[in-house]
């Protein structure tokens, strides 16, 4: 009997580890997403609606987790960031609150 090996395809699934961070404006701040798609999915990062640029913090993923290391040199890093998922199937977003004290 030939072997049969399925290939699961679905629409991206986004999880934030943490919906709301407190922190201090120059306070270095990792957020987090894990994001569970196949075929892979392309992840992009917004901040207040806005695409969230690379100059404004440090970008990385390993395997399905991905994150942005808020360093707070540039500009204050409180606000909504989102991590969005898409692949052929569909897409998915979460989204982290990151605020504080001056």
């Amino acid at each position: 009997m030939p072997f049969c090996f399925l290939n699961f395809s679905d629409a991206p699934e986004v999880e934030t580890q943490q919906t709301f961070i407190h922190t201090t404006k120059t306070e270095e701040t990792e957020v987090i997403c894990t994001v569970h798609a196949s075929p892979k999915a392309e992840v992009v990062w917004f901040k207040d609606g806005e695409v969230f640029e690379g100059k404004q913090g440090i970008f990385a993923h390993r395997g399905n987790r991905h994150s942005i290391i808020l360093t707070g040199i540039n500009e204050p890093i409180y606000g909504v960031y989102k991590c969005k998922a898409t692949n052929k199937f569909g897409s998915d977003e979460a989204t982290t609150e990151v605020s504080g004290n001056e």
